[in-house]
């Protein structure tokens, strides 16, 4: 019955990974040089699920060994390669940079020369399979563990230039999810190896988490992350003067184009905003993160909502126009940022507003 269900779930692997490399091969991409590295990462991808289904169908015409030290040695030289391609393909998806990316692909490759050593010395000397397992084990966690890590921290920084350079909202939360649950299919896979009811467990989830990965990714149109890698705007090294210096000579300007409501134009980045205010926009940066501890988005927004808030409660318009008044063409990210920053929504805010008056 475990063999049956063995195969079977071998059969299914082999159906659902073809179908999602296929599927990612075929899907069309833009070949505008700005996708450059959404193009690469699509193709590491694809890579990946064609090695999965190459795998999963060699499992169809071997005996069924759980125990085996030569299966348990194949089964963690893939799922390792496996989950380092995914990982890669993240990393190239969010444009990390080139020293990041070219250090990941080298810590990928030295555990994979290392589980072929010592596999083969493992299947040379039979006593020595104990300790190979075992160095197999540690070697696997440790590394998933790592390329969790460094690929969570480089979320987090793109993430945060996103919202120091840009007004718009770019929304990459599902990577991190992607990141996570990559990870727990990775510290998943040894006991999935050894326990049925996790591997059976494991079976069902992990096609369901990667055409998630493949939908989201083939929807993911990275204009923001590649406008942000490509123009490189990042604080530039120059000496940042002391807080209470830039404070003094910022100040007046700031006050000025927010009275000008200068925050009104949509589309702004950081560097558009400086350039209006006759400023470094590395000063500006600085300023928001240090005095107001907002970034750029965050200080952006909230002053479009309190605009927003003014012309709701004194002029009767279509709630969208208002929107569109303070900066957001998109009236989805009108309400979004209002709800968000007012824990409310524009038409029950106006509402309110109109039964206090009375």
């Amino acid at each position: 019955m475990e063999e049956s269900a063995y195969s079977l779930f071998n059969l299914g692997y082999v159906i659902i990974f073809a179908f999602l490399g296929l599927f990612s091969m075929v899907m069309h991409v833009s070949k505008d040089e700005q996708f450059r590295n959404y193009r690469k990462s699509r193709k590491i991808l694809t890579g990946a699920f064609f090695m999965m289904a190459a795998y999963c169908a060699t499992r169809l015409i071997s005996p069924y060994s759980r125990g085996e030290f030569l299966d348990f040695w194949l089964f963690v030289v893939v799922s390792f390669i496996f989950s380092w391609l995914n990982y890669t393909a993240f990393l190239v998806l969010i444009s990390a940079e080139h020293k990041v990316q070219r250090h990941f692909v080298l810590d990928g490759v030295i555990p994979a020369v290392l589980f072929l050593i010592v596999g083969l010395i493992g299947l040379w000397i039979k006593p020595f399979q104990l300790t190979a397992e075992i160095i197999f084990g540690v070697v696997f966690i440790s590394k998933c563990i790592w390329m969790f890590v460094l690929c969570d921290r480089e979320w987090r920084k793109v993430n945060s230039e996103l919202m120091n350079n840009f007004d718009t909202f770019t929304d990459i939360k599902w990577m991190r999810i992607l990141v996570w649950l990559t990870f727990f299919l990775s510290v998943t896979t040894l006991a999935a190896f050894y326990i049925y009811e996790v591997s059976i467990a494991q079976s069902i989830i992990a096609p369901i988490v990667y055409v998630y990965m493949l939908i989201k990714i083939i929807n993911y149109l990275p204009r923001k992350i590649d406008e942000l890698r490509i123009n490189n705007i990042q604080p530039t090294k120059i000496a940042i003067p002391k807080a209470k210096d830039f404070t003094e000579k910022l100040q007046p300007k700031i006050d000025a184009w927010i009275n000008e409501k200068g925050y009104c134009k949509p589309n702004l980045s950081i560097r558009d905003v400086a350039i209006q205010m006759g400023t470094n926009h590395s000063y500006l940066s600085a300023y928001l993160n240090t005095n107001l501890n907002l970034t750029f988005q965050e200080w952006l927004n909230r002053l479009r909502i309190e605009e927003a808030k003014r012309i709701l409660t004194s002029e009767n318009i279509p709630i969208e126009d208002v929107g569109a008044r303070v900066g957001y063409p998109q009236n989805y990210n009108f309400s979004r940022w209002f709800k968000t920053i007012t824990d409310t929504t524009p038409f029950r805010y106006r509402k309110e507003q109109s039964r206090s008056k009375k």
